[in-house]
């Protein structure tokens, strides 16, 4: 009884050892898809980047803009950084994956995605946006399936920066009002002693 129970610990020892390598190993394959994915996006090869992905991979963007399919991720990644709806001069990513949840062919990973904006009058935003993608391993080859990125809705730089503007033209406008009041008393007040000068006996109405 006690050989089988021995025999028992040493499979389910195994069969554990096995499971910590086989989900090492799917960890190493999903960090240099990371990397591979990473160098292409920051380099503009959407062409090279859509063979990462799933043919109907499904994105929503920082701007809440939801793509599905490859084209369609080339097309917006474009027009974020030319054209009507420009965002920005350039968009470079370094994401850290946080953690993954691994279960046979499928995988969803999570992290952050240091993300850095250059704007168009060259101010460069650097964000803490948060991502989550979900992957599919196909012939042996993980794809990325889907991808969400999300930021902090009430603060981030670029709310911040609109802010700080809105504060600023509100404090010019509330100093321009003032200064024109004051203009506007002075003025008052400057023909009212005059018309007294001038009339000291007939004192003008209220």
């Amino acid at each position: 009884m006690m050989r089988c129970v021995l025999w028992a610990c040493v499979l389910v020892g195994c069969a554990t050892a096995a499971r910590a390598q086989t989900l090492a190993a799917t960890d190493a394959e999903i960090a240099a898809l990371r990397d591979r994915a990473v160098e292409a996006f920051n380099r503009g090869e959407m062409d090279s980047l859509a063979s990462m992905m799933d043919r109907d991979v499904i994105i929503t963007w920082p701007d809440a803009h939801v793509s599905r399919g490859v084209e369609a991720m080339g097309d917006h990644y474009r027009a974020l950084l030319s054209g009507d709806r420009k965002m920005a001069e350039s968009i470079r990513l370094a994401p850290r994956i946080e953690g993954s949840r691994i279960a046979g062919d499928a995988a969803v990973v999570y992290g952050t995605l240091d993300d850095t904006f250059v704007m168009s009058d060259g101010t460069e935003v650097k964000l803490n946006s948060h991502f989550t993608a979900t992957l599919l391993r196909e012939k042996g080859e993980w794809k990325i399936a889907q991808l969400h990125t999300s930021g902090n809705l009430f603060d981030n730089p670029l709310l911040k920066g609109a802010i700080g503007q809105i504060g600023w033209s509100s404090g010019v406008a509330g100093g321009s009002v003032g200064l024109l009041i004051g203009l506007f008393m002075g003025w008052t007040l400057g023909i009212r002693r005059a018309y007294r000068m001038m009339n000291p006996h007939n004192p003008p109405h209220p």
